[in-house]
């Protein structure tokens, strides 16, 4: 007489395999989502970088612009009575 598993023992296997697709996001999805967080944390410190520097010229023109218009006011007084 044969000898079957416990119950215990007894595996089922899938109803369908996973298509080749299936297969290749289950295997390398992790790669994936550390290249995606990648690409965004680069994008984010160029833009970051790009505004930082805007600034700082939007700041070294209006001292360059105050100071040549304190300039211009000094030396060329304008008077207000008549």
């Amino acid at each position: 007489m044969a000898q079957h598993k416990a119950p215990t023992a007894v595996t089922i296997a899938p109803l369908e395999e996973k298509s080749g697709l299936a297969s290749f996001v289950h295997r390398y999805w992790k790669l994936g989502a550390l290249v995606a967080v990648v690409v965004a944390g680069g994008l984010l410190y160029r833009q970051h970088a790009r505004t930082a520097e805007a600034e700082q010229q939007a700041s070294t023109w209006s001292k360059l612009t105050q100071a040549s218009c304190s300039t211009l006011t000094m030396s060329h007084p304008v008077s207000t009575t008549p």
